[in-house]
């Protein structure tokens, strides 16, 4: 399940350039991946996002349009491409983040945070 839901992770941040989440959604299903059989639910918003909490917000009224259930289970947020971005300017974007959900800042490019994000993300599922 950890190794599934790494692959499906790293594929999902890949397809987040291209495409929006329902349409990965749909895009996946046929494959076997079905978001309702999913405990944890990680949201993937990029750095240069010009506000990452209305990008959250958008992204959990796709949700509420697909499955309004799906409100009910955990929530992780990624702040993606974190790369371009210092320690300070983190730290400047930490206030503005959404509230009442974790999150985690990361680079693919770079590593950073990627071990700790599924770290978060097995904490979760082992709720």
């Amino acid at each position: 399940q950890f190794v599934l839901l790494t692959v499906l992770f790293l594929l999902t941040g890949i397809l987040t350039q291209f495409m929006s989440n329902t349409a990965i959604c749909a895009l996946l299903a046929p494959i076997g991946f079905n978001i309702e059989r999913n405990s944890v639910l990680l949201f993937m918003v990029p750095a240069d996002s010009d506000d990452v909490a209305r990008d959250y917000e958008v992204l959990l009224g796709e949700l509420t349009q697909y499955n309004p259930e799906l409100l009910d289970k955990q929530r992780l947020l990624a702040v993606t491409k974190c790369d371009m971005l210092d320690e300070d300017l983190m730290r400047q974007m930490q206030p503005h983040l959404p509230e009442g959900i974790p999150t985690i800042f990361i680079s693919s490019v770079t590593g950073l945070n990627i071990s700790r994000l599924k770290d978060m993300l097995w904490e979760a599922l082992q709720k």
